[in-house]
């Protein structure tokens, strides 16, 4: 498969040949009908999670994430409290 994104309606017409072009003795023992319902399911199965993408929502995806940008995180240290100060503060408001 090439790198370009397709369809998932493309992507399973594409598997269903594939499976059709390995399994052809397949089809012979069980038959046409059945065999066409079954390769339609597992076509099915293998797109689920598929999502079409183009060329401008992969355009527009570039877009949003750089928006998001997030600011820098600031570089200022808080000032640490020393022992002491910390004990005559706490000496402070238990006296009020």
């Amino acid at each position: 498969m090439s790198n370009t994104k397709t369809s998932k309606k493309e992507a399973r017409t594409l598997i269903i040949q594939r499976i059709e072009a390995a399994f052809s003795d397949l089809k012979v023992t069980l038959g046409d009908k059945k065999f066409a319902s079954r390769a339609k399911k597992a076509a099915k199965i293998l797109t689920d999670g598929l999502k079409a993408t183009t060329a401008e929502e992969i355009v527009e995806k570039k877009v949003k994430k750089a928006r998001k940008v997030k600011p820098a995180p600031s570089k200022k240290k808080k000032a640490k409290a020393t022992p002491a100060k910390a004990a005559a503060k706490t000496t402070a408001d238990a006296a009020e």
